[in-house]
């Protein structure tokens, strides 16, 4: 089905039959037919950190990996580490050590995180 939008032409989009399971029945919803941009909104994959989620075990990496917003400041510390790293001596092991007591202070706490990952991308900025 296509329609026109504003003068432009646009495609929209079924998604499909859903089925829905309730004291026991179960029925069917009728499609419903999504905008592309919608579409493509629901699409869009949350924030990922600089690090794999699938290897978190400690609770502040579990609690990154969980928050969109925590992935989103982490993925910009090491957007901003990454070069940083081969031009400074001496900054992976800093890194590693702000990270172990990130880690210690912090929790799965994720006022806690965010407040700490927020000061190290301004520490990271400045150099």
């Amino acid at each position: 089905m296509t329609g026109e939008v504003s003068g432009r032409i646009s495609m929209w989009i079924p998604t499909g039959f859903a089925v829905l399971v309730g004291a026991g029945l179960i029925a069917l919803q009728a499609p419903k037919l999504l905008h592309p941009s919608t579409a493509l909104a629901m699409t869009a994959r949350a924030p990922q950190p600089s690090f794999s989620c699938g290897k978190a075990t400690v609770p502040a990496a579990v609690a990154i990996c969980g928050n969109p917003d925590l992935a989103a400041l982490d993925a910009k510390m090491g957007d901003l580490y990454a070069p940083l790293v081969k031009a400074r001596p001496g900054l992976r092991a800093e890194q590693r050590a702000w990270i172990r007591r990130r880690n210690a202070q912090c929790g799965g706490d994720v006022d806690c995180l965010r407040k700490s990952l927020s000061v190290r991308v301004d520490q990271l900025k400045a150099d």
